[in-house]
């Protein structure tokens, strides 16, 4: 397993949103820490993000790096689709 680190953006999404919602990304933090590069709703990016991968809920996006040699994996963002590669990349 690895460990997940959430950066202060992903925390201050995750604390303003509605408790389904975070029901939703706690579970996808969890396949997430589980397996971070396999399943069905993730994606490596391309581009200049191409260091990341993406879990996709519905219309929320988390992205995400991971640093196999400690096991880790550092949420970078937790937004909706529109804006999360925005805010990711600049």
């Amino acid at each position: 397993m690895h460990k997940i680190v959430l950066h202060k953006n992903a925390v201050r999404f995750y604390e303003n949103a509605d408790a389904t919602t975070r029901e939703r990304i706690s579970e996808a933090l969890d396949i997430i820490s589980k397996n971070p590069r396999y399943h069905t709703h993730i994606k490596k990016l391309k581009g200049e993000l191409k260091h990341m991968y993406r879990f996709r809920i519905g219309g929320l996006r988390i992205l995400y790096e991971i640093e196999e040699d400690i096991q880790t994996v550092r949420i970078k963002t937790i937004e909706t689709r529109g804006s999360a590669y925005k805010k990711t990349s600049g």
